[in-house]
């Protein structure tokens, strides 16, 4: 808690006090927050992937949806767009000392929130940065689908539930849509399953990922 506080301290110190030192010197920072300012007006200006601004990285668009609330309650403004990416920094903390404490020790768990929470300030600025800019929301997608995985490993033989296969396949395709490169993630994922489950098993789950992976492009 010491530690999540000092992140928060920190990033809000930027927000507040370093402002002119996150203003990312290009345009696409504020791209996903068309969609936003659209969906609080009631109306759409145009077709719903036309909002996504990349063909390759479907993040701006998830980003869009993501700032309805905060454009919401903050008002329509750069300073709304990077809380929100200071909250996806936050959960994106919170996932990995939740994997690093059960998975590593409590010690791994404290020296990765101490780097995270007081990091170079390079490291710091960029994750103020909203999509497109920074890509921030594949960090805390990445996290969870290391936890599902980890925990389907950890089950062992047929013990690990279906929703766990379906939660990595949704993440996996989640993450594989926000940005492409995320792909390398979920291929290795399937990889490290054949290779720490029995292989009765990983055939029965893959069924259920490959499932969640499906409704998860839709």
């Amino acid at each position: 808690l010491v530690l999540i506080g000092l992140f928060l301290a920190q990033r809000g110190s930027l927000l507040l006090f370093g402002y002119s030192h996150i203003a990312h010197p290009a345009f696409d920072e504020t791209a996903s927050g068309v969609l936003a300012c659209d969906v609080l007006d009631g109306q759409l200006r145009a077709p719903l992937f036309a909002y996504q601004y990349e063909a390759r990285s479907g993040d701006g668009l998830i980003e869009g949806f993501l700032l309805v609330p905060f454009f919401k309650l903050f008002g329509r403004s750069l300073l709304s767009l990077k809380l929100c990416a200071l909250v996806s920094s936050l959960f994106t903390l919170i996932c990995w000392i939740v994997l690093l404490q059960r998975y590593h020790g409590a010690w791994a768990a404290i020296v990765f929130a101490a780097l995270f929470a007081v990091p170079p300030p390079a490291f710091a600025r960029l994750g103020l940065m909203g999509t497109i800019a920074s890509h921030h929301l594949i960090n805390p997608i990445a996290a969870l689908q290391l936890l599902f995985l980890f925990r389907i490993a950890e089950a062992g033989g047929g013990r690990a539930g279906v929703r766990w296969w379906i939660g990595l396949g949704l993440l996996s395709a989640l993450g594989t849509y926000a940005f492409y490169t995320v792909m390398i993630l979920s291929v290795f994922c399937v990889l490290f399953l054949f290779l720490s489950v029995p292989l009765r098993t990983a055939l029965k789950g893959m069924p259920w990922y490959a499932a969640g992976f499906a409704v998860g492009l839709l």
